[in-house]
């Protein structure tokens, strides 16, 4: 029995072709796998990170810094803290390690609400080893606020790793309100400062 050849080389490029559509159904189902255990594995870090910040907040909260944390002015002068809290203090702490871009968008976030918390009710404790550090910091990037350098912390308070928001009043100088913020949630800064305008400056 002869076959046509036209028919052999037809039926092989038919082959070809749906040969083809199934590496490539199953390499794009791959590709969405993966994709999807890429996101899966992201959202997972992301929560873990969230938490890790959470449980750090409520260990800040309530720690006493009277009579143990030790600043002074851009001059170098010594300030004692609690003196400095004259009523309620949205207070930013960040140290000369912490990254430039939290920092800016801690300070960008801080900015848009100032109108409603006031300067005067803000202060910045920048932890540096430099002691030019902190008059550099504010001229280069131009901070309004007032600024002091974190002379001696509290044993476990303060980490040079992760900059923070908190309110301190003058007759508890306890660490209330701490919120870590992060550059990837803009949005979670701009509510929490609403909500510390809410509570305190309102």
């Amino acid at each position: 029995m002869k076959y046509n050849p036209n028919v052999i080389i037809a039926v092989f490029i038919v082959l070809l072709i749906f040969s083809g559509f199934y590496i490539y159904n199953q390499k794009s189902e791959v590709n969405q796998l993966q994709l999807l255990n890429h996101q899966t594995l992201n959202e997972k870090i992301d929560l873990s990170m969230v938490q890790e910040y959470r449980d750090a907040e409520i260990n800040l909260n309530g720690k006493s810094l009277a009579g143990q944390l030790k600043v002074s002015d851009e001059k170098g002068n010594p300030v004692n803290f609690e003196e400095m809290i004259d009523g309620c203090k949205l207070i930013l702490y960040f140290s000369e390690f912490n990254c430039d871009i939290c920092l800016e968008d801690a300070f960008n976030n801080l900015n848009s609400q100032i109108d409603s918390i006031g300067y005067e009710n803000v202060a910045v404790l920048i932890d540096a080893e430099n002691k030019r550090f902190v008059k550099q910091y504010k001229t280069n990037h131009n901070i309004k606020y007032k600024c002091f350098e974190v002379e001696k912390k509290p044993d476990g308070i303060f980490s040079s790793s992760l900059p923070f928001f908190f309110i301190v009043e003058k007759e508890k100088a306890r660490i209330n309100s701490a919120y870590i913020p992060q550059k990837e949630k803009p949005e979670d800064t701009k509510r929490y400062l609403r909500k510390i305008i809410s509570d305190y400056f309102s």
